[in-house]
């Protein structure tokens, strides 16, 4: 027995007869023996974290039967497994924003390094929201007013880069390498400088971001922080700026 699912997939590709039912919700078989009618007896509702899981009617398989059925001690899954084992600690939160200013979503940064989406509703994962650059919002208002944007590597330094230089820092989600081309249509027109981190992954994303926003920008250009710093924040902490 497998102790717990990878990811929803995971759970679904293991029932049969599955329907949607709504936004990250489904209904199936139940997969444990005993219904006279087993067809679309279990609903199952994905949080982004772990599947919840009910088998109608009300009074009938357990939470543990279920489990025990589709082969695993738990339903929990991702991100959550990883921060109920390691006992992490919520050390910073970086609100993510549509053009108008509202909120998309949360990352949520934990100690050891960690990161989980959260949205407006409180549900873990993403959901069907579409990620976004950090700080979108004001990147709009900077490019009316024909202002530099920071590209950086990670939110902390998108924060340090607008405090620091006065414009918006931005960043993309979920770290270096997960650079999409919607990213750079949102910059499409403005100044912008990138900020890679001083490690070889850093500088792999540099070349991917440059790449994707050639022609597209107004003006490109890449300031490196200098060494032995390993980020525009430890650099700036330093005293240095």
């Amino acid at each position: 027995m497998s102790e717990r699912p990878k990811n929803i997939e995971d759970i679904l590709n293991k029932l049969t007869n599955v329907k949607s039912a709504g936004q990250s919700k489904w209904l199936a078989d139940c997969p444990v023996p005993g219904h006279s009618t087993p067809a679309k007896h279990l609903s199952i509702e994905d949080t982004g974290v772990k599947a919840l899981v009910m088998c109608f009617p009300s009074g009938g398989h357990t939470y543990a039967d279920i489990c025990k059925a589709l082969g695993y001690q738990t339903l929990n899954y991702g991100e959550s497994a990883a921060i109920e084992n390691t006992h992490s600690v919520l050390v910073a939160t970086y609100d993510y924003k549509n053009v108008d200013g509202n909120p998309l979503y949360q990352i949520c940064k934990y100690s050891p390094k960690t990161f989980k989406a959260r949205r407006p509703d409180g549900q873990w994962g993403m959901g069907d929201v579409k990620p976004v650059l950090y700080h979108l919002d004001e990147i709009i208002i900077a490019n009316l007013y024909d202002e530099v944007v920071y590209v950086c590597e990670g939110e902390k330094d998108a924060d340090t880069a607008t405090i620091r230089f006065g414009s918006p820092g931005t960043t993309n989600p979920f770290g270096a390498g997960k650079w999409k081309p919607e990213y750079s249509e949102s910059l499409r027109g403005c100044k912008v400088v990138v900020i890679p981190d001083n490690d070889p992954p850093g500088q792999t994303h540099c070349t991917q971001v440059c790449m994707s926003l050639s022609g597209k920008v107004k003006s490109l250009k890449v300031w490196r922080v200098p060494a032995p710093y390993k980020d525009l924040t430890e650099w700036v902490e330093a005293g240095n700026g």
